[in-house]
């Protein structure tokens, strides 16, 4: 059930929100999915921004798009494969 209908009253859940102690450890390794090897902190995970996308996509055009950057290139190249 939908109960914010609009952002501007949408709250995203803070440290304040989390119960117990929250143990922060730091990895120095670059990570080989992040662009230059980067990795999310915070409220990362909640951005579904992407997913979207490709699920947009894959409505509009009836292909399953599984990994980003979602390149025109890509697009087009799945295009001939079914042509």
């Amino acid at each position: 059930m939908i109960q914010n209908r609009v952002f501007s009253t949408y709250v995203l859940p803070t440290a304040v929100d989390v119960p117990g102690e929250v143990i922060t450890t730091f990895i120095e390794e670059p990570s080989k999915l992040g662009p230059y090897g980067a990795k999310g902190i915070a409220e990362l995970v909640l951005v579904p921004t992407a997913p979207a996308i490709l699920n947009a996509v894959t409505d509009a055009i009836g292909i399953r798009f599984t990994s980003i950057p979602l390149t025109a290139e890509e697009v087009q190249r799945k295009l001939a494969q079914i042509q």
